[in-house]
């Protein structure tokens, strides 16, 4: 941990290559399904533990960090909100492809009712 900073950087080291694992993996998923590539191994299991591992990097980092951070009521309403755009959003452009709960959805939630179990303590 840098003192001068209060930061852990490799929880950010390991954010940014999630984060640019998840940007790879959507590339390749509007590849496959808005653009029409016949790309099988994306429908292997190899694809799918690449799904799963972003997302529960995500989910694992978010719970890690979540007790490091301040403000934490205006985050839960940010990433929420977030959440629900993206529904909302695939909800009118792509029906077929809608997302109901996606993964910012659980974390916001996740977050403001953790949030308000602490309040209450």
């Amino acid at each position: 941990m840098n003192v001068t900073t209060k930061r852990y950087h490799i929880l950010d080291e390991i954010r940014g290559i999630t984060l640019c694992s998840m940007i790879l993996y959507h590339a390749v998923w509007d590849l496959v399904y808005m653009f029409g590539h016949d790309w099988k191994w994306y429908r292997s299991d190899f694809a799918y533990v690449w799904q799963q591992s972003i997302c529960w990097s995500f989910i694992l980092l978010s719970g890690f960090c979540f007790s490091l951070g301040k403000r934490k009521w205006k985050r839960s309403f940010t990433v929420l909100c977030a959440g629900a755009v993206i529904s909302l959003a695939t909800e009118i452009f792509m029906p077929a492809n809608r997302i109901r709960f996606g993964v910012l959805t659980l974390l916001g939630s996740s977050m403001l009712l953790v949030t308000i179990i602490e309040s209450v303590r």
